[in-house]
């Protein structure tokens, strides 16, 4: 059986949602989450930008049979510089 990314992420991010709203209790919480999959900007940055309260988070979802030189490559320039 093929698992594909898009499905995979969009669990994800429904769990995430979910888990989120179960520990705000209520409160609101400012979050922002960018799907980027199959956009201009997923070539540059990731397959999701989230951002929360101060924390930003890229995430590049990966099947461990692929390649990691395209993750090595994203990942080079934003590790050099993180504030950028």
């Amino acid at each position: 059986m093929k698992l594909y990314e898009n499905v995979v992420i969009g669990n994800f991010l429904y769990t995430l949602g979910y888990s989120i709203s179960a520990k705000s209790k209520g409160k609101r919480m400012l979050s922002v989450v960018n799907l980027l999959q199959q956009t201009p900007e997923d070539e540059r940055l990731a397959d999701a930008l989230l951002q929360f309260q101060g924390v930003v988070k890229l995430i590049e979802f990966k099947n461990r049979a692929g390649s990691l030189k395209k993750r090595e490559a994203k990942a080079s320039p934003i590790s050099q510089n993180p504030r950028a």
